[in-house]
């Protein structure tokens, strides 16, 4: 197993369990591999997760590359949808402003404003936005897909969501 299946198939795992209640030992079963291919690759938890932060992020930014090339809507609507549907670590962490680990709280508010610029430097370029109006629909955005994390489904059309967005956000 290459050390990148590992980390996407740990994604999940730590999707549905907080890092500090998954042990290395219930990480090596759930890829069934020994506990000790995991440490080949992994020294320690902490390593672990700073690597899946860093694979999630890159995943994550490549993602957002490839919608802000498409239309807005189609922006809105995935950007709200990626978290729950890619099971992608960084998105969830990013939309909750959460981690265990003190260390990596720093890293993730960099890579943070990283998103935001790339963002931000898009949505100017395409629809001349300000980069007031790109916070403001980064942040709403973000709400919108926290809530869609944690209560399942959005109470809301997501149709008739993504033209309101579109609406408040054009006017």
């Amino acid at each position: 197993m290459l050390k990148k299946d590992i980390l996407t198939n740990i994604e999940t795992l730590f999707y549905n369990k907080s890092f500090s209640n998954v042990s290395m030992s219930e990480i090596a079963t759930s890829l069934d591999i020994k506990k000790a291919s995991l440490y080949y690759y992994f020294p320690s938890k902490e390593v672990l997760v700073s690597e899946l932060l860093e694979f999630s992020f890159q995943e994550y930014k490549f993602f957002l590359l490839d919608i802000l090339e498409k239309s807005l809507e189609i922006f809105i609507r995935d950007f709200i949808q990626y978290p729950k549907k890619s099971k992608n670590i960084f998105s969830v962490i990013a939309q909750n402003g959460y981690s265990e680990y003190k260390d990596t709280i720093e890293i993730i508010q960099q890579k943070q404003k990283e998103i935001f610029e790339i963002v931000c430097d898009s949505l100017q370029k395409k629809y001349a936005m300000s980069k007031e109006r790109s916070f403001v629909l980064l942040c709403l955005l973000e709400e919108i897909g926290r809530k869609k994390c944690l209560n399942g489904e959005c109470p809301i059309d997501m149709e008739t969501l993504i033209k309101e967005i579109q609406t408040i956000i054009t006017i």
